[in-house]
């Protein structure tokens, strides 16, 4: 009865924080460039179930019957970005760009923190730089600032941004699988080690005026939270009806006698 109450219990906060995760992406259903979340839930270890009975006469025997495995409660394994490709949404916004296949800009933050985004919504700050709309330099393949000054620049699908006739430098594109990333802040993440510059080929390339829209899915995550709130009230059922029976035994055997 009591591993029953452990086993209730891991299932409050497996649906608790399936239901953060759902509501993280609901919150961000309109952020530019944002990937979902998905969570991957694993059982704790399995214990072996036995009953214990006496042999038949005319030797009496203590006998063990294996009944199977059950599970003591699950918990939430890992939970990483799905990296699907957004919608695209034209702007015709010089720098406003787009990834189109796998890949993530790098942007520097003023405490020089480098995050990575899907998020190409870019503007300059007063230097002339390119930068997020939160005020992070855009970095390119030399990681350096890319200086475009008053502007608007070409931006090639191969990343290269052209002011006038000159090439003033190439956004970088980094490919970083979903397991090295951890979110940061709305479609921004932190990485796992030294990512590396995507390879140049037919992806992932830029598209400039448009933006990569949220790859969340309203109705997919609607259903994905009715899912988890019910899962939560039976295991907040359970629980209860445990407590109540481990209540009633002891006082029961309290009166034995």
């Amino acid at each position: 009865m009591i591993r029953g109450i452990y086993t209730a219990a891991s299932g409050l906060l497996v649906n608790l924080r399936r239901q953060e995760a759902v509501a993280n992406n609901l919150s961000n259903l309109n952020t530019t460039g944002y990937k979902e979340d998905a969570a991957a839930d694993s059982s704790f270890e399995k214990v072996l179930a036995t009953r214990v009975g006496e042999a038949p006469l005319p030797v009496p025997l203590a006998l063990q019957k294996r009944l199977g495995t059950i599970g003591t409660g699950a918990y939430q394994d890992d939970r990483r970005p799905v990296l699907r490709q957004g919608t695209l949404a034209r702007t015709d916004e010089a720098l406003d760009l787009a990834i189109v296949g796998p890949g993530f800009f790098a942007t520097r933050a003023a405490d020089g923190q480098t995050l990575y985004t899907r998020d190409g919504h870019f503007t300059t700050n007063d230097a002339g730089e390119m930068t997020t709309s939160e005020g992070r330099v855009v970095l390119g393949v030399d990681g350096q600032p890319i200086t475009v000054g008053d502007a608007e620049p070409r931006v090639l699908r191969n990343g290269e941004v052209v002011v006038g006739p000159d090439v003033v430098g190439q956004v970088a594109l980094y490919a970083i699988p979903a397991d090295q990333l951890v979110r940061a802040e709305g479609s921004a993440f932190t990485a796992v080690g030294t990512p590396a510059l995507a390879t140049a080929g037919s992806e992932p390339r830029l598209e400039q005026g448009q933006l990569e829209q949220s790859s969340v899915e309203l109705a997919a995550e609607t259903s994905r939270l009715m899912q988890a709130s019910r899962q939560f009230e039976a295991s907040q059922r359970l629980m209860k009806e445990l407590s109540q029976n481990l209540e009633r035994a002891v006082n029961e055997i309290g009166r034995v006698g």
